[in-house]
């Protein structure tokens, strides 16, 4: 099921999306956090959940929805 992006992600800050962005990519990282930072950034780049799902390796947008609002 798809949910409409009715709060969208906060602007991240350029120290934030440096932060993600080594996260990301940090082979040393646990899976978990690298997926999240992942689906933030896709987010973050106007991606909507679904594909942000897909790119980070979560099965479901909903994954996706329920951790963007932690940030």
């Amino acid at each position: 099921m798809s949910y409409p992006q009715k709060h969208p992600l906060r602007p991240l800050t350029k120290q934030e999306e440096q932060a993600l962005s080594r996260i990301a990519k940090a082979s040393s990282e646990r899976v978990d956090t690298v997926r999240r930072a992942k689906a933030l950034l896709a987010v973050h780049a106007g991606e909507p959940f679904a594909v942000a799902a897909r790119q980070s390796g979560f099965k479901s947008a909903d994954s996706v929805r329920k951790s963007s609002p932690a940030l």
